[in-house]
């Protein structure tokens, strides 16, 4: 099971702060749950790989407003939308969210497409 204090290791301490280890440790609990190990199949150390990377695009995206089901919001001049991490572009906003997809399509192999 991932861990914050696996993050930290990997990421360093200050994208993890140790103030934040009920938000780490939720954002880590889910990656595990969503992702099945025989996926990976025998390459045990991607789907570790993918489970830290995973872990923390989720933590990451997770302090976007977008959270609250903000999808935009306007003020005068100014106008900011917000991008839903939980889509699959959505893991394209963080740099953890790109390797992880990364690591997925390595793990998948090549695809052949039949028309």
């Amino acid at each position: 099971m991932t861990s914050a204090a696996d993050l930290r290791t990997r990421f360093g301490d200050a994208a993890f702060p140790a103030t934040a280890d009920t938000q780490i440790n939720a954002a880590a609990a889910e990656a595990d749950r969503l992702l099945n190990a025989a996926h990976f199949g025998s390459r045990s150390a991607v789907h570790a790989d993918a489970a830290l990377y995973l872990a923390a695009h989720i933590y990451t995206a997770g302090s976007v407003p977008s959270a609250s089901g903000i999808a935009s919001a306007t003020a005068g001049p100014v106008s900011v939308t917000y991008a839903n991490a939980a889509t699959p572009g959505g893991l394209l906003t963080t740099a953890y969210g790109t390797h992880f997809l990364w690591l997925v399509t390595r793990a998948a192999g090549p695809a052949i497409m039949v028309i």
